[in-house]
């Protein structure tokens, strides 16, 4: 779908017409983020080699791929990017949101797959999350650019998880609660998740931190537990336990 486009050829943004200089350049952003496939899919029962790219808060996480396939679409991806990127116009008007885009990411000054979440001080800065990590970031719009559509559909290098069996403590989490989950998760490089539920492409299940190349492991849950950061979600399964304790 307009792949291969000749440069120099016209291209109409939101209604205003500009001159792509890049074959394919000017529609990636229409794609939105959730018409974005996963790089590669699971269903429940499996278990996956992971690690942690992102802490939203301790019961919901961003995953990364740890397999060679992974690596090489993410480093061809970052090369390409950071190659065309120098090319790419500013926008004549701002994409929507959910537009998937280019974004310089404000920490390392390079640029990134990102999706527009909204629009701040009027319409100066836009908040934008790297889909390709997880983490996301208020930024000037002048750090946004279109991106090609070969680029922009290239399935999402990180997998939305949620930890199922925990929640908040009451009052919900605090920064504190999310700075020793996050601590607890990186503070090992490999993980494996067990996925229990797929739900709109997001990932229900348990992570084991695996300490060991004997692959001695521990599940993140009882960690959590042990430490107060999370309380244990009462399903209905751990109700019958407790009504069957109680008799």
């Amino acid at each position: 779908m307009d792949e291969g486009t000749e440069p120099g050829s016209r291209r109409r943004i939101m209604g205003e017409t500009i001159v792509s200089s890049v074959p394919g350049l000017q529609r990636g952003y229409e794609l939105k983020m959730s018409d974005l496939r996963l790089f590669r899919t699971f269903n429940p029962g499996d278990t996956f080699s992971t690690s942690v790219s992102y802490v939203m808060d301790p019961e919901t996480l961003t995953l990364s791929y740890l397999d060679h396939d992974a690596e090489i679409a993410s480093a061809n991806l970052a090369e390409e990017i950071q190659k065309t990127v120098k090319l790419l116009p500013p926008f004549k008007n701002l994409p929507a949101p959910q537009s998937v885009i280019c974004a310089r990411y404000s920490v390392d000054q390079l640029w990134y797959r990102a999706g527009v979440i909204g629009y701040l001080n009027n319409n100066s800065k836009v908040n934008v999350v790297f889909i390709d990590y997880g983490n996301d970031e208020i930024i000037s719009v002048e750090d946004i650019r279109p991106l090609s559509d070969s680029l922009a559909k290239i399935p999402q290098l990180s997998i939305p998880a949620v930890l199922a069996s925990i929640g908040a403590p009451p009052g919900g989490y605090t920064r504190q609660h999310r700075t020793d989950a996050l601590a607890i998760l990186t503070s090992t490089q490999q993980a494996l998740f067990r996925v229990t539920k797929v739900e709109n492409d997001n990932y229900f299940g348990s992570l084991f931190l695996v300490h060991d190349e004997n692959g001695n492991r521990e599940d993140v849950a009882d960690i959590f537990l042990a430490k107060g950061i999370v309380v244990l979600k009462r399903t209905r399964s751990l109700i019958l336990v407790e009504l069957a304790e109680k008799k």
